[in-house]
């Protein structure tokens, strides 16, 4: 699987960043008693985060895409043409249901994935067992492919493939990513686990004493995954 091993590890140092670091500063800044909107303003601080890594480099591109009262801030490579979108693997999850039921979306994600109709999946699953009306079907194809045009943007000619990376919390602790291609029905073509990228890193000095130049070592997984879904808190992205 051909990726930005640089992009998908800033994904992941800001999707690993959650409620447990950020509740704290919102208390100071925003209200000490009132958390509305707390999720959008962490989404927002992820944001602040990922343009930061990459303001200074011409060929690595956050987006900023206003999606009515949300936004999101997908990353362009746009040396290979690549756009990272991250998401909770619960919301993806959902967002799957969701497409596979109706036959269609108006998600963001399942807009965007029509940059990826030229991939081919083995065995693809129809995305819904019941026929939609040929003049409803053809409604939906022309919006999916002027609103996959409204999220590019000037880069729609650019970005030839989307990649999604999906984290899994365990509770206010992101505990497994994937960064996976699917084809434009949310098919999986391929998939890799990424969870290391998640974990924190150590270094051995090397042989000039830069621990920046040094080889990682890795770490003990943060937390085991719990199957069970009481109590785990998860952003709405």
């Amino acid at each position: 699987m051909q990726v930005n091993d640089v992009i998908l590890k800033a994904c992941c140092k800001v999707m690993k960043y959650t409620l447990a670091e950020f509740r704290p500063y919102y208390h100071q800044v925003i209200s000490e008693v009132n958390e509305n909107g707390i999720y959008q303003d962490l989404w927002a601080r992820r944001a602040d985060m990922l343009t930061d890594k990459f303001l200074p480099n011409d060929e690595i591109k956050v987006l900023h895409v206003k999606r009515g009262r949300w936004q999101i801030d997908p990353v362009a490579d746009l040396k290979n043409g690549d756009l990272y979108i991250l998401i909770n693997k619960k919301n993806l999850d959902q967002r799957i249901n969701e497409a596979q039921a109706k036959g269609w979306s108006t998600h963001y994600l399942y807009s965007a994935l029509l940059k990826n109709s030229y991939i081919k999946t083995k065995n693809p699953e129809p995305m819904s067992l019941f026929p939609m009306d040929p003049l409803e079907e053809d409604e939906h194809k022309i919006w999916r492919q002027e609103d996959c045009e409204r999220i590019l943007g000037d880069l729609y000619e650019k970005i030839n493939r989307i990649i999604v990376v999906s984290v899994e919390y365990e509770g206010e602790i992101a505990a497994t990513a994937h960064a996976i291609i699917y084809d434009s029905h949310y098919n999986i073509a391929e998939e890799m686990e990424i969870s290391d990228y998640l974990l924190p890193v150590t270094y051995e000095e090397n042989d000039v004493g830069d621990p920046s130049e040094a080889a990682p070592i890795k770490g003990q997984p943060l937390v085991k995954l719990k199957h069970s879904k009481k109590d785990q808190k998860r952003d709405n992205k």
